[in-house]
């Protein structure tokens, strides 16, 4: 009986914690992931990955990787603004 009444307790105080309070969650995209995600072909990811113009760590799947705020830091598109 103690152990239902301590989750209890830790999930209403998980859910007491504000969206800022929480970790977010880096995900690791594989090459293909982030080439769909900014548009360009795997290839062009994975040579930008080899050149060091893309920080690579290691994907779940053992694969290279990149980091989604990695991605978002370095990758920003520019907008069109009417002038």
């Amino acid at each position: 009986m103690r152990n239902q009444s301590s989750s209890k307790s830790t999930t209403k105080l998980s859910a007491e914690l504000s969206a800022e309070q929480q970790t977010p969650v880096d995900p690791i995209l594989t090459m293909a992931e982030a080439a769909r995600q900014i548009g360009k072909h795997p290839s062009t990811v994975a040579r930008w990955a080899q050149d060091g113009l893309l920080e690579v760590v290691t994907h779940p799947t053992g694969l290279d990787g990149i980091r989604q705020s990695h991605l978002d830091e370095i990758y920003k598109p520019k907008r069109l603004t009417k002038q």
